[in-house]
């Protein structure tokens, strides 16, 4: 490491051996890592990994259940019992796009809540002076800061919230996945300014499921599955991952499994290494297909009939933006009798590429190609859909959040947000994502009303649907109406995390309807993060990143489809 990254004055942040575990059922097990001043550490996790709990342990927003977590050698437990408590102590955690008021300058949105007035004015000219620096020690040296907020692109609203931590005087800043929904050379500006938060002397801990720009921006780092730390890496020699911000990293982890990577090695012309890391990410997904078919093998004749849904060049704009598409020229196709899996983390566009191809409502400037056994569907709307023989079943409604300055949660349907955008009331040119449902998308937001199968923790709590029923009950209601109905049965069936939040007995039911109404003929299309669900119940998949659909494992591929195979194209580049 070069001196920059390791000031004279250096904190160090370490965990050892914690445990929590969320309202949800996720959480982590007996995590050990330090990190010192000056330094990044990255935890690398998909859904329901901990990576989010890790964070919300640190910054106050749940309790450790074990282990002891010090700043400075300085017991946090003793002074931090709540997000407020962390917050005092220079603790802050960002999670998507910080608050950006569109009406004020960019060096007013720098120093807001730290102003500075000097006899009770402020002097503009110096407050540009200080946001100009700030900005500077981020790597935004060619914004204007007299500009208006609204000015700003999605990545540069991100370091801009980078540079008010630092104008604020935070010590520790906590980002949880920072990396989603952003184009390349956006991603470049966000890991620029993460480095330059700890240049400039801070601890940052970044959790993300985005392998490369978390290898690029983390000195060193820890893979969980499950909750369980499965694997490392170091930027460096692996001696001198950690300085002297605590153990190394294998020291730390003890069961973690193989030696670190070393991250310098990790680039599109040694993708075994980022293979690794993959794999390690999905250490503990669990394959089980009861008695469904293998992977890779469609019912017998399925292959030969006439598609059930076939989808061309399928794009949808940001409801705001029309410029940003959310899904961008999606191609699949479903055959009848088939099962085939649409595998997206949060942001990959996979369950709005369902919605909009039922409801005509995720998205703006719809565009592509879609049809029905053979035919154009042609329907504006749900009951067109469903009349046309396309059916939606989710437990979710899809809603957006403000992210209001404070940290007020304020969450409205697609609809919603176009009107107060008409009518100003929120900016337009801001990126408002899609909040965590009542099943929970993973995310520190998601903590207390997550969803449940499979790892974190502890054996995950189920959840409960918005209409109060155990969740999985309306889908397990809706399948089982499909095929017990009046012999009118879909052409086509979509669902959307069908499973989620689920306790295990229902969601191996909701599986089992689902088979039967494969094997009566429907063509199934599941749009799922949940790894294990794909792989146990499809007969075929693709892989969503991005809006972008960047894999199709085919029907051809043996019944050795492993959990990582699937998650690369989630997580990695395009290598190709």
């Amino acid at each position: 490491m070069t001196d920059e990254r390791m000031p004279g004055a250096r904190a160090t942040l370490e965990l050892d051996h914690v445990s929590a575990r969320s309202g949800a059922g996720t959480g982590i097990r007996s995590l050990s890592f330090g990190v010192g001043a000056g330094r990044v550490h990255g935890i690398l996790g998909g859904p329901r990994s901990g990576a989010s709990e890790a964070l919300a342990v640190i910054g106050g927003y749940l309790r450790p259940e074990a282990g002891r977590i010090e700043l400075d050698g300085a017991d946090l437990a003793l002074t931090v019992a709540r997000r407020e408590d962390a917050e005092a102590l220079g603790i802050v955690v960002l999670r998507g796009e910080p608050a950006i008021v569109p009406g004020l300058s960019v060096a007013e949105n720098v120093t807001l809540g730290n102003e500075r007035p000097v006899a009770g004015l402020i002097r503009f000219g110096r407050m540009f002076e200080r946001a100009a620096e700030e900005l500077a020690r981020v790597g935004l040296e060619s914004v204007d800061v007299r500009a208006r907020g609204s000015s700003l692109g999605r990545a540069e609203r991100q370091v801009v919230g980078f540079a008010r931590m630092l104008a604020s005087g935070r010590k520790i800043v906590l980002i949880d996945e920072p990396f989603r929904d952003l184009e390349p050379s956006e991603t470049d500006v966000v890991v620029r300014g993460i480095v330059g938060l700890a240049a400039a002397g801070l601890i940052v801990v970044v959790a993300s499921a985005r392998v490369e720009p978390l290898l690029r921006a983390a000195d060193a780092g820890t893979v969980l599955a499950g909750g369980d730390a499965s694997g490392t890496w170091v930027a460096g020699a692996p001696a001198d991952a950690l300085g002297d911000a605590g153990a190394a990293p294998v020291d730390a982890l003890g069961d973690a499994g193989a030696a670190p990577v070393d991250a310098r090695q990790i680039s599109g012309e040694a993708p075994g290494e980022a293979g690794r890391l993959v794999e390690a990410m999905v250490a503990d997904v669990v394959v089980d297909r009861g008695e469904g078919r293998p992977f890779g093998t469609v019912q017998a004749g399925a292959a030969g009939r006439e598609p059930a849904l076939e989808v061309r060049g399928w794009t949808a704009a940001h409801p705001l933006d029309p410029g940003r598409a959310v899904v961008r020229d999606a191609s699949l196709t479903v055959s009848a009798g088939e099962i085939v899996g649409l595998a997206g983390l949060e942001g990959s566009g996979a369950g709005e590429l369902l919605l909009g191809l039922f409801e005509k409502t995720a998205g703006s400037r719809v565009q592509g190609d879609v049809r029905l056994a053979g035919v154009p569907l042609t329907a504006r709307n749900p009951t067109e859909s469903i009349a046309a023989g396309l059916v939606l079943a989710t437990e979710r409604t899809t809603t957006y959040d403000l992210g209001l300055i404070g940290g007020v949660p304020s969450r409205i349907s697609p609809g919603m947000l176009g009107r107060l955008a008409r009518l100003g009331v929120i900016d337009r040119d801001r990126s408002y994502p899609e909040a965590a449902p009542v099943a929970g998308l993973g995310g520190i937001a998601a903590l207390f009303a997550g969803r449940g199968r499979g790892g974190g923790g502890a054996a995950a709590a189920p959840s409960a649907s918005a209409t109060g029923e155990p969740a999985g009950t309306s889908i397990r209601n809706a399948l089982a109406g499909w095929l017990d109905g009046d012999g009118t049965r879909p052409t086509a069936v979509l669902l959307d995390h069908p499973t989620a939040g689920a306790a295990d007995a229902l969601a191996q039911e909701i599986h089992g309807l689902i088979r039967r109404l494969a094997d009566a003929g429907a063509g199934i299309l599941i749009a799922s993060d949940d790894l294990g669900e794909i792989l146990g119940v499809a007969d075929r998949a693709y892989a969503m990143r991005d809006g972008r659909i960047t894999a199709e494992l085919p029907v051809s591929r043996p019944a050795t489809t492993t959990a990582a195979e699937l998650m690369a194209p989630m997580v990695l580049a395009d290598r190709r």
